[in-house]
């Protein structure tokens, strides 16, 4: 604003004019100690604010602004005062401002004062309670003929809208007189006062009833009520002062005063757009609202009669189940009184959507009619949009930069925290995955691609998990899942069938780098640990074994076997290498092409195969060749499991009908890892040998079925991962070849391939 200066004394006028030079708002033009001066300059120039000293000398103070605004209606004048009670007695100017106090501070308040309410004051109408109470009508001020008359009326603006019952506003305004005059003078007080408003054309502003009366606060902008809505410029324009005469305005001058104290801690930051809302609400259990500004509701979305309807008027119900605890205890456990507790919590809005919303309040003391009441009374700033900045940086440091899942501190934490609380008698389970081979396809294809192979697994790992479980990296090519409140041991099970299931399948869907897979060992919450530490030892050992038995799979750790590991011998252990390594096609073809004795090479085969998966039981069947009956041809059984060759010889084919269509159907596949689901004849059959879960895979020859290859599991209901699957659907193609080329080589039917084997075993 252009802004001069007018003291008579040089050295105070130097001064000054140094205070406001780093003031924005403040742009200095001139600087007088001669009124006439002064007079000339604005004559010639545009002058938007004058600082004036009231202690001219040459002539009165009053006179230099009247003529001021003669020349410059719209000019701001703000008096420097030292004595400003006398000042305001003899000063009769409409829309000044004083400056008692001249430090860089004040001045700039009492410029954002004065511009705020000079800007509002040229609205239709407009109460000005911040310092004296006005009136003003297009700019122009509101002159009362009776001093009760104006009172009246800043005692209806006082009640901030609500209405006040004739006896409360006699009992307000001539609290030292009988009934008798408190009723005569309140009636000439309101014969007053709606002559003033109708001499003006301003009669509805008051709102009259049988019991009283109230402000109407829509037809009228007031300082006051853009404070408590929280206007920022508002609150920035209270200058300590409030209804200058009135003493029945002190317990609203308090909540201004404290109000503001409230707002200042909170003002770094703060923009024009900062939404202040204030609340003063009973200290109940409910916390009923007494008092709600306009600001309050924007920010939540509610109407006053939402409020009532949906909430009963309760600010708790308001606040999210989460911090309705910490709230109460801000304002019970350490709201005394005078003392302020900030905390950040959430409110619902009535969208459905949440808010946060810093909070700063204090348990006030005040006096109504009825005697002494307590009540809480908060300030409320919107702080999203900062809190969102705070939640995105702590998600930042909580993260793998690569992957986006929590990285391995994190994750360690929110299980130890879990574990101590909420989950501590729920079943979880702890899994550590690796990706198999990763070094060799780190330096086969490079660190780009495997940091693409890395973020994939994290995609496709919480696609699979619940939003509940935690999923975090911790270091190079491993990761950490954490499954909470496991409903079912099937649950568990068909979590870990399907990550390496469905990792090697969309690892593998488009790559040309060769087959991607990976290794898991599982430990379960509390059974096999009941800590995060015992936890992570024991599915170490679990992955461990994973690795050990050929990848691609997972290890619960209460299956581990180490002494059958221990006993695989050396050339099994080989094999399973080179198998994993050419996949298990290769390794079946190498061992039957060329090789003239094919029973012991099918018979190897079996075993290899069998080790490596830790199969209970592979075998063959086989159609006769007039496909009446279906014979157990080839077997192979691990330590400890029964053969149940001899016993499955000679079947007739008529029992499997349903059962090779069901294959058939399936695409040459039958697989069950519950046996019980089974057709019951074959239930019957499976459960006399001890079968828990079955793969079959059809035996075929010109598209014509002629027997399968079974794989049976004995200890327990196994889930096959999807890679082992294809492995045994490409071991069957295999060995269907071989067979059928055979015979046909050497003539050899079905019934004397039996004798053959007979006589070999």
């Amino acid at each position: 604003m252009k802004t001069i200066i007018i003291d008579e004394n040089v050295f105070i006028l130097e001064q000054f004019a140094d205070k406001c030079a780093d003031i924005k708002e403040i742009q200095l033009i001139g600087d007088f100690n001669s009124y006439s001066d002064s007079l000339n300059f604005i004559k010639n120039n545009n002058v938007e604010l004058v600082f004036l000293a009231d202690d001219l000398a040459e002539i009165n103070s009053n006179i230099l602004a009247r003529r001021f605004k003669e020349i410059y209606p719209e000019i701001i004048i703000i008096f420097i005062s030292q004595n400003i009670k006398f000042f305001k007695s003899q000063n009769n100017i409409n829309n000044y401002y004083v400056l008692e106090s001249n430090t860089p501070d004040e001045i700039e308040s009492a410029v954002n004062r004065a511009i705020f309410l000079t800007k509002e004051i040229k609205n239709s109408i407009y109460i000005r309670t911040f310092g004296d109470f006005d009136i003003f009508i297009h700019n122009t001020p509101v002159k009362f003929e009776n001093s009760n008359a104006k009172q009246f009326l800043a005692v209806i603006v006082d009640s901030l809208g609500e209405e006040l019952k004739s006896r409360e506003i006699c009992n307000i305004l001539f609290p030292d007189e009988s009934e008798i005059n408190q009723l005569m003078y309140y009636n000439k007080a309101l014969r007053e006062l709606k002559f003033t408003l109708k001499k003006y054309n301003i009669n509805d502003l008051i709102c009259y009833s049988n019991k009283g009366c109230k402000i109407n606060t829509k037809k009228l902008n007031c300082d006051l009520f853009m404070f408590l809505d929280g206007d920022l410029n508002a609150i920035r324009s209270f200058n300590n002062s409030y209804m200058n005469g009135y003493q029945w305005g002190k317990k609203t001058f308090e909540m201004l005063k404290r109000q503001k104290q409230m707002f200042e801690s909170y003002s770094d930051g703060m923009t024009k757009n900062t939404i202040c809302a204030s609340i003063r609400c009973a200290l109940d259990s409910r916390l009923t609202i007494v008092y709600a500004n306009e600001s309050f509701l924007a920010i939540t979305g509610y109407c006053r009669e939402d409020m009532y309807e949906l909430l009963s008027n309760s600010f708790k119900e308001l606040v999210f189940e989460n911090d309705r605890e910490m709230l109460m205890n801000a304002v019970y456990s350490n709201g005394k009184l005078g003392k302020t507790k900030e905390i950040d919590l959430r409110l619902k809005c009535k969208s459905g959507s949440l808010i946060w919303v810093m909070s700063k309040g204090e348990i006030i003391k005040w006096q109504n009619i009825t005697g002494e009441d307590s009540e809480w009374e908060t300030l409320l700033i919107d702080i999203s949009n900062r809190k969102a900045d705070q939640l995105a940086l702590k998600d930042q440091a909580q993260r793998d930069a690569l992957t986006r899942l929590y990285n391995r501190s994190t994750g360690k934490d929110m299980i130890d925290n879990y574990l101590s609380k909420e989950g501590r008698d729920k079943k979880s389970a702890l899994i550590i995955l690796d990706v198999d081979n990763f070094k060799a396809i780190n330096d086969t294809y490079g660190h780009p691609f495997a940091d693409t192979v890395l973020t994939d697994i994290a995609s496709i790992l919480t696609h699979i998990y619940r939003t509940s479980d935690i999923i975090s990296r911790i270091g190079g090519d491993e990761m950490m899942i954490f499954i909470k409140n496991i409903p079912s041991d099937e649950f568990l099970v068909d979590k870990i069938n399907k990550t390496v299931e469905i990792l090697y399948e969309k690892l593998n869907l488009k790559t040309k780098y060769g087959e991607l897979s990976c290794s898991l060992g599982v430990a379960v919450y509390p059974s096999d640990a009941d800590s995060f530490e015992n936890l992570y030892s024991c599915a170490d050992k679990a992955l461990y074994c994973s690795k050990k038995k050929g990848k691609c799979q997972a290890t619960v750790y209460k299956n581990i076997d180490y002494e059958d590991i221990n006993k695989m011998p050396a050339s099994i252990v080989k094999e399973s290498c080179m198998i994993k390594e050419n996949s298990i096609m290769c390794y079946a073809f190498n061992h039957l092409y060329g090789n003239p004795d094919l029973y012991a090479s099918i018979n190897s085969v079996l075993h290899a195969v069998g080790k490596m998966l830790d199969i209970s039981r592979v075998y063959i069947f086989e159609d006769t060749d007039d496909r009446k009956y279906t014979v157990n041809t080839f077997e192979w059984c691990a330590e400890g499991i029964c053969s149940e060759k001899n016993s499955m010889q000679k079947l007739p084919r008529h029992i499997f009908k349903n059962y090779y269509k069901n294959i058939e159907e399936n695409g040459g596949l039958l697989y069950c890892c519950d046996f019980e689901k089974l057709p019951l004849q074959i239930y019957k059959t499976l459960k006399l040998q001890g079968v828990k879960s079955i793969i079959h895979c059809e035996l075929k020859d010109e598209n014509k079925c002629f027997g399968f290859v079974g794989f049976d599991e004995c200890k327990e209901k196994r889930f096959w991962n999807w890679q082992q699957v294809k492995s045994l659907l490409e071991l069957t193609r295999v060995i269907s070849v071989f067979l059928r080329k055979y015979r046909l080589q050497h003539g050899c039917t079905l019934e004397k391939l039996q004798s053959n084997i007979h006589e070999m075993n």
